[in-house]
């Protein structure tokens, strides 16, 4: 059994550098959870595109870019992109908040016409 919510999971072990599906297999079989840990913090983000939409920057552009951070990019299955705010998603993990929101930023720039 996987524990719920798309991405959030994997978002979680990136942002603490803890496996969150270990935790998550010692509550389901009633073991006891020992303290972590772990002060490492990193700002992990999931952002999604619309086909639809023409942006400034390629797939290329931002791996290229964002290579040291990158973890990974996908396409959501039909029935959920809606929901999930697109059907294109990238997922990448920073050190600070600053580089995270230019990731974003730079992700998102459309072509204007």
């Amino acid at each position: 059994m996987r524990c719920g919510g798309g991405h959030v999971p994997e978002l979680f072990s990136l942002t603490k550098d803890v496996n969150i599906y270990d935790i998550y297999a010692s509550i389901m079989n009633d073991e006891k959870l020992e303290s972590i840990e772990n002060t490492s913090t990193f700002y992990t983000i999931e952002v999604t595109r619309r086909k639809e939409k023409k942006y400034q920057y390629s797939d290329e552009d931002i791996i290229k870019k964002y290579q040291q951070n990158f973890i990974e990019k996908g396409t959501y299955d039909p029935l959920i992109a809606m929901g999930m705010g697109g059907e294109y998603y990238y997922i990448a993990r920073f050190n600070n908040l600053e580089d995270l929101k230019e990731f974003k930023d730079y992700v998102l720039l459309k072509v204007i016409d």
